[in-house]
C-alpha cells in the first residue's frame, strides 16, 4: 500500500538502524550502495479524498467528519536524505500478517461472543424448566412459554456475548494493539520516494 504525506520530524535520539538499501530505494537512481543506516522519520499521512457521491454534492457528509479527525502520523524508516515538510511517498508492506490480529480482534471477538451467547441461550432456558419459564412469562401455557423463553434467552445471550466480546477486545487492545501498531509502522513502513521539488531545494 502506498500513501503520500509530508515529513514532520525525524528521531535523532536513537541510533540508526541497519537497513538494506536495495529494499528501500531504487539503486539505479540512488547515490547510495550497499547497506546504509536508516533513520526513524515521522510522516503525516494525507487524508483520504471524498467518494464520487461527495464529489457530486449528494454524499453522506462523511468527508467533513474525516476532515475534523486528527491527522495520522506513521513512524517510518528511510536512508534517503529528508527534512521536515518534504513531500514523500510511504510504502507499507502487506507481507507481514501481524496487522490481521488487529482486524480479528476488533471484529472477531464481538462476533464470536454474540454467536456463542445466542447458541447457549436456548439450552440454558431449557435447563431452567418450563415451570420457571411459565412464571417468568405470566403463567402462559407451558408450550408457548417454553418457546418464548427460548427465543428470549437466545436474544439475551447474544447481547451478553456481544458485550463480553467488546469488553475482551478493549482489554486486548489496551495491552497489545498499541505495541503491534508501533511495530508494524517501524518494521514495514518505509519512505520510498521523496518529491523532486524538495530534493532540488535541499
Amino acid at each position: 500500500m502506498r500513501r503520500t504525506g509530508r515529513v514532520v520530524a525525524y528521531d535523532q535520539s536513537e541510533p540508526a538502524i541497519a537497513c538494506d538499501i536495495d529494499r528501500d530505494v531504487d539503486t539505479s537512481s540512488s547515490k547510495y550502495s550497499g547497506n546504509a543506516p536508516a533513520r526513524k522519520v515521522w510522516v503525516e499521512i494525507d487524508g483520504t479524498s471524498s467518494c464520487a457521491r461527495c464529489a457530486r454534492g449528494d454524499g453522506c457528509g462523511q468527508v467533513f467528519y474525516d476532515q475534523r479527525r486528527a491527522r495520522i502520523q506513521l513512524l517510518c524508516r528511510t536512508v534517503l536524505p529528508v527534512k521536515p515538510s518534504q513531500r514523500v511517498t510511504v510504502v507499507i508492506d502487506d507481507a507481514n500478517g501481524r496487522w490481521l490480529w488487529l482486524v480479528a480482534g476488533a471484529y472477531g471477538l464481538p462476533l464470536a461472543g454474540l454467536l456463542a451467547g445466542a447458541a447457549l441461550g436456548a439450552p440454558l432456558a431449557s435447563a431452567l424448566g418450563t415451570g420457571v419459564a411459565g412464571m417468568a412469562l405470566g403463567g402462559l401455557p407451558a408450550v408457548h412459554s417454553s418457546a418464548m423463553m427460548g427465543e428470549l434467552s437466545s436474544v439475551i445471550g447474544a447481547l451478553a456475548g456481544l458485550i463480553g466480546g467488546l469488553f475482551a477486545w478493549r482489554r486486548f487492545s489496551q495491552r497489545h494493539s498499541r505495541q503491534i501498531e508501533k511495530d508494524l509502522c517501524l518494521h514495514t513502513a518505509r519512505i520510498e520516494v521523496v518529491s523532486a521539488e524538495s530534493l532540488e531545494t535541499k
